[in-house]
């Protein structure tokens, strides 16, 4: 299911994930993959239900993926990521 939804997510937003690597070359695979569900504005909950993680493991994953791009702690990952 989820290799579906990076396909059709490509299809759409076909240069987001190369233009999110060429500004932070840092993120790793999951954390790509994770700025893909991100990107349209998926909550914390709908993520949890696709990827099968609970939302304590989301929320962890937000915070890390904020540090590592730089995004403040007020700041919207989803809208930041809409720069791209």
């Amino acid at each position: 299911m989820i290799s579906e939804m990076q396909t059709r997510f490509e299809n759409v937003h076909t240069q987001f994930f190369e233009h999110l690597f060429m500004e932070y070359p840092s993120p790793g695979s999951n954390e790509l993959r994770f700025c893909g569900f991100l990107k349209p504005g998926m909550s914390t909950g709908e993520i949890s239900a696709i990827t099968f993680q609970s939302i304590r493991a989301i929320e962890a994953a937000r915070l890390r993926l904020r540090k590592k791009i730089g995004v403040e702690q007020g700041a919207d990952l989803a809208t930041f990521l809409q720069k791209f």
